[in-house]
């Protein structure tokens, strides 16, 4: 009785960080602006896009900052990944690529070793990498 409840625990535990489970994550976290938990949900690549992503916004001139902070209802308040992932969750209009991504269900997964696209609903390819055994979206 211990080893079939071991052997089921370990199922379990294999089963909670599919493909499909870390897209679901992503789509809760972006419905809730829940920046923290979105976050735990990008690769290390995704991580480090932001943070060039966040360096390219350092640099833009005070109009230009103004112009893009227009697009999205949260302004950043600082330069953190947290900051620029809620900004990106809240940009209205019609190029809102998080919203494309993340804003409708799975339709399809297709799984090729440690690489892995979700269709979703809105006709969109969301990529995701195996990183230390776990699943994570790469933007």
């Amino acid at each position: 009785m211990r080893s079939l409840i071991i052997v089921l625990t370990a199922l379990v535990l294999c089963s909670c960080n599919s493909a499909d489970d870390v897209y679901k994550k992503a789509v809760k976290a972006y419905a809730e602006k829940d920046a923290a938990a979105f976050e735990k949900c990008l690769s290390s690549s995704s991580l480090s896009k932001t943070v060039s992503a966040i360096e390219l916004i350092k640099q833009l001139s005070p109009e230009a900052k103004k112009e893009l902070q227009a697009g999205s209802k949260h302004k950043m308040k600082d330069s953190s990944v947290k900051e620029y992932l809620l900004f990106q969750m809240n940009v209205t209009g019609g190029d809102n690529s998080f919203e494309d991504r993340f804003g409708s269900k799975i339709k399809t997964v297709s799984v090729n070793g440690d690489e892995a696209e979700v269709l979703n609903e809105n006709g969109v390819i969301v990529k995701l990498v195996k990183e230390n055994g776990e699943w994570k979206i790469d933007l």
